[in-house]
């Protein structure tokens, strides 16, 4: 039998959550609002200022506008899809830290890394010429979701409480 003290508010039938989780949601949150503008950024670019088409242009001067049209389109769906890879893992790391389950911190980290990775990866990436395949900036936009993703991964990690070991006394 459990008894409540009245210090100890609970809403609904869940007990009070671990008051170290709120920064840690809200740097999850952060990197999926950064994931969502990181791929707007994309179309944005694609619409106004054309630095992935220009980018291409002085890389491949020999490429028609209809080509480098198709290649800007190609990497807007790679991008996109690596966005939404991207949504799916901050929502899945929301779910899990605001369920408090014990792999959370796992989860977590493991993302990062490879998202983390992947981004630099598209940051550095060579493309047939020599020259990186994105323009630096946009690069750059994509690395920004780690930012938060790294937050997440310090403030849970050392909001951890240690697992007792042993044989109970």
């Amino acid at each position: 039998m459990t008894t409540r003290t009245p210090e100890t508010r609970t809403h609904g039938t869940r007990s009070p959550g671990n008051p170290g989780r709120g920064p840690v949601l809200a740097s999850l949150w952060a990197g999926l609002v950064l994931t969502v503008l990181s791929v707007a950024a994309v179309y944005v670019d694609r619409a106004s200022a054309g630095l992935l088409a220009a980018h291409l242009e002085a890389g491949y001067p020999s490429y028609s506008a209809s080509e480098i049209e198709e290649t800007v389109g190609l990497w807007t769906i790679v991008l996109t899809t690596v966005g939404a890879l991207g949504v799916i893992g901050w929502v899945l790391a929301i779910w899990a830290v605001r369920r408090g389950v014990r792999w959370a911190g796992w989860l977590v980290g493991s993302l990062f890394t490879l998202g983390t990775v992947l981004a630099l990866y598209l940051l550095t990436v060579r493309d047939n010429n020599g020259e990186t395949g994105l323009p630096t900036e946009l690069g750059l936009v994509g690395l920004l979701p780690s930012v938060a993703g790294l937050a997440a991964v310090l403030l849970l990690w050392r909001t951890r409480k240690p697992v007792p070991r042993g044989i109970p006394a």
